[in-house]
């Protein structure tokens, strides 16, 4: 701090020599003019024909046109053989004292004639400039003490354009459009790099926070701290994790991706710890020799729902692409489920597809679930496989069976520590099945311009038969929200 003040008080002393150095500058000048005058007023001296600026016979120095007359609508700058002066209306000015320009440049000019002593600041038309031996200093860079205070310049001219950090003999400052802003606190970037200023100078004493435009910063010594590992408590309460001297505001830990609540259920959450719905695909050997790589590759399908099989436990009526679609899912990471299409008209068909369902997924994880998909098969001549079987879905009975039936496959599913659950569209879901009978998961069915899910208790949307998945090689692909219900 001490030394802070040091450097204050240098700076103010700096800038009063300027003023006494001027001083003493215009003293001189003043007595040249007076020698001037004073040539003016000696009746022998005779005027030097070559310069424009000549003596009247009055003895009054003027400045004549190519035609020898007094041109009493110059202003500027003039030449005569003791050097250039300042015309106004066509005579010396000698009470003029700033900035002029002639052919060779601008220059400056005390009571009337080039102050070759001058060294400082001075302003004309277009700006502030640093002027040395009189004339603009086109070589100077840095700052300097003018007398509006210290300026930065730049090719000899106050850079109002620049805003930055800034180095004099008294160490370094920062400059706010070409002027040292005193009022300035924050961080600035010099080539050494980051630091903590202070009114304008650098605050050699700070050990804290502070921000920039990358984000915040434990400073000690008034600069970054790059070898700051810790936790740090500002003194709003905040706590930040600080990594190599980078501050960030800690979060307590959330949770993202695929989640087991309390209750039991699965939810998907985003990587900003927000419940999400998430994007999945049913699938089955109708779509090929799915590239999984692909598939995962997009980001955009979070999960899978795949066919293992339909009807009774016989290998014959496995999925043939069911085994690799879990193998890949597994290899790749796309969490997955299973399906079986049911064909049961019989509680032991029922229990059969219960053990082809627990023969397919033994030893795996399908952690979105074990659906039984109960739906009727529509022949071409418009009969149906529950009709061809003795099984009217929309009677009394036809609804009984085929509810316990559900509920055999279900059970049994549970009993092994699945996650169960029933696919059905919105025809079954209110006419056919007692839904209120069946628990675990619901994955329902209903396409077309929907908005949202109908039903409002599914935990799954399959929204479209028509969607398209890079990686996947048929036109068509089965797509579904998770709805976190």
């Amino acid at each position: 701090m001490f030394d802070f003040i040091k450097q204050k008080r240098k700076m103010e002393e700096e800038w009063l020599k300027n003023i006494l150095k001027r001083s003493v500058a215009l003293c001189g000048m003043i007595s040249l003019s007076m020698i001037f005058i004073i040539l003016g007023n000696i009746s022998n001296v005779k005027a030097d024909e070559r310069f424009s600026l000549r003596l009247d016979k009055a003895g009054v120095w003027h400045y004549y046109t190519s035609d020898n007359k007094i041109d009493i609508e110059y202003t500027g700058m003039a030449e005569n053989e003791y050097g250039w002066w300042y015309i106004e209306n066509g005579t010396v000015d000698f009470e003029f004292t700033g900035m002029a320009e002639n052919e060779y440049g601008w220059w400056y000019l005390t009571n009337g004639t080039v102050d070759w002593n001058y060294e400082g600041m001075a302003e004309n038309k277009y700006g502030k400039w640093c002027i040395s031996n009189g004339t603009v200093d086109f070589s100077y860079n840095g700052m300097i003490c003018g007398p509006w205070d210290w300026v930065y310049i730049t090719d000899g001219y106050v850079d109002t354009w620049y805003t930055g950090m800034a180095e004099n003999e008294y160490g370094w400052w920062y400059i706010t459009k070409g002027y040292l802003d005193r009022t300035y606190t924050g961080m600035a970037e010099n080539k050494y790099g980051w630091w903590y200023m202070k009114n304008g100078a650098i605050d050699w004493l700070y050990e804290g926070l502070a921000e920039n435009k990358y984000g915040k910063w434990i400073l000690s010594g008034g600069t970054v701290d790059f070898s700051a590992n810790e936790e740090y408590l500002d003194e709003d309460g905040t706590l930040y994790t600080v990594v190599n001297g980078y501050a960030t505001v800690k979060k307590d830990e959330i949770k993202t991706g695929w989640v087991e609540e309390a209750d039991g259920n699965l939810y998907y959450y985003n990587s900003d710890g927000e419940l999400e719905q998430a994007v999945g695909m049913d699938v089955s050997s109708y779509q090929g020799n799915i590239d999984w790589d692909v598939v995962k590759s997009t980001g955009e399908i979070k999960f899978a729902i795949i066919r293992i099989g339909f009807g009774d436990d016989d290998t014959s009526q496995d999925d043939r692409l069911a085994i690799r679609n879990m193998d890949e899912c597994e290899r790749v990471g796309i969490p997955y489920g299973v399906y079986l299409f049911s064909y049961a008209v019989s509680e032991e068909q029922a229990k059969s597809e219960a053990s082809h369902l627990l023969r397919m997924i033994k030893g795996r994880n399908p952690m979105l679930g074990v659906y039984l998909d109960v739906e009727n098969v529509t022949y071409d001549n418009g009969s149906g496989y529950y009709q061809n079987h003795g099984l009217d879905p929309y009677s009394e009975d036809g609804r009984r069976r085929l509810t316990d039936y559900t509920k055999i496959v279900l059970n049994a599913l549970t009993d092994e520590g699945y996650r169960a659950g029933i696919y059905m569209n919105v025809n079954y879901y209110n006419n056919v099945l007692y839904m209120s009978e069946l628990s675990g998961y619901r994955w329902l069915a209903a396409w077309g311009d929907y908005k949202e899910c109908p039903i409002k208790d599914c935990k799954m949307w399959q929204y479209t038969s028509d969607g398209s998945v890079k990686g996947v090689p048929s036109e068509r692909v089965d797509m579904d929200l998770w709805l976190n219900n």
